[in-house]
């Protein structure tokens, strides 16, 4: 069995297959896509493969460093992932063997990332109750908690408390 990653829209074109993995029980979580980059998740790895959409070629980030990568945001030359057993950000920049530039802990499994106009961070948590909001330097600034209020079939209100710390 072969993982493809490919464009819909062109499957009939060869050239719509951007990478093939190798291995066989590949499991991929998330995926991030820019204009220069796709950023996937791989559980079996344990790191993030990113591949140049120009050149296809494929380079391996966080091996060795992350348990279970599941949530993956692209920057202009870094790849920040959320690990959900290790309770992390880490923030790599895009080249071979890098050393994460940061890493915010203490964070109850982190799976979705974006970023704001301003390069601020929002995490999901995995739970869906919690969204942690990070400078862009990776500095856990404030925790917002998601309450759903629902009835039978349907959700009612929606709201969220946001608590902030300071030093």
């Amino acid at each position: 069995m072969e993982t493809r990653l490919s464009c819909p829209h062109l499957l009939s074109n060869k050239e719509s297959i951007v990478h093939e993995f190798e291995e066989e029980d590949e499991f991929l979580t998330h995926m991030a896509i820019s204009d220069t980059y796709i950023a996937i998740c791989s559980l079996q790895r344990k790191s993030i493969n990113v591949i140049d959409r120009k050149t296809k070629h494929s380079l391996a980030v966080g091996s060795g460093k992350l348990q279970r990568p599941y949530g993956v945001l692209l920057q202009q030359n870094h790849v920040v992932v959320g690990d959900l057993d290790m309770g992390c950000v880490f923030k790599y920049k895009l080249e071979k063997n890098s050393e994460p530039e940061w890493i915010c802990e203490g964070l109850q499994s982190p799976s979705g990332i974006c970023e704001d106009k301003d390069g601020y961070l929002y995490v999901a948590s995995n739970d869906g109750k919690v969204i942690y909001l990070l400078s862009p330097q990776g500095d856990f600034l404030c925790l917002c908690l998601v309450l759903i209020y629902a009835s039978f079939r349907q959700i009612t209100k929606v709201i969220c408390h946001c608590y902030m710390w300071s030093d």
